[in-house]
């Protein structure tokens, strides 16, 4: 047989029963007195509980909203931005080509060779490095005593030698 709740006119008879076999007219008023402050501590913690959920709920939900707000606000400024951006390239294009339509196939030297030009600009950086290194190996010698007529030949490459390696006006080993 399953189980169930008594009719209503059963519990109240059974709450009756319950009183009226409680010793005393006190006792009675204190056990109903207790079942309804259980009932009202009930009540009250379950209205609290809900409470304290519904406030958490609305937090969340304005937190959510604010972040929705956001979002759309940045994804309209994107698209703005990638217009003013495409914009802004179709442009740089524009002037790019107009620009190529301006140089002449006649302003461009014909003699001109991209690597010749290259490569006597490096020969000539090469040669300046060089001559900076050779210099300080013969400074070197210099300082450590080999004559500036073992070095240098001529009498004003000697002279020039002798400045760049801070010798000059002193006569070094002749």
């Amino acid at each position: 047989m399953a189980w169930s709740f008594p009719s209503g006119t059963r519990l109240l008879k059974g709450i009756g029963t319950i009183l009226g076999n409680a010793a005393g007219p006190f006792t009675k008023y204190l056990v109903f007195a207790s079942i309804l402050a259980i009932g009202g501590a009930g009540f009250y913690w379950y209205y609290n509980n809900t409470q304290i959920r519904l406030k958490a709920d609305a937090e969340i939900i304005a937190k959510q909203d604010i972040a929705l707000a956001i979002q759309k606000q940045t994804l309209k400024d994107m698209k703005a931005n990638a217009e003013v951006l495409s914009q802004v390239v179709r442009q740089v294009y524009e002037d790019l080509e107009e620009a190529r339509k301006q140089v002449t196939k006649e302003e461009i030297d014909p003699e001109f060779d991209l690597e010749t030009e290259l490569l006597k600009d490096l020969g000539t950086t090469e040669d300046k490095l060089n001559y900076k290194y050779n210099n300080e190996l013969k400074c070197f010698s210099l300082y450590s005593g080999v004559p500036v007529a073992e070095l240098e030949k001529d009498v004003n490459a000697q002279a020039k030698l002798l400045t760049d390696c801070g010798l000059a006006g002193t006569t070094v080993n002749p």
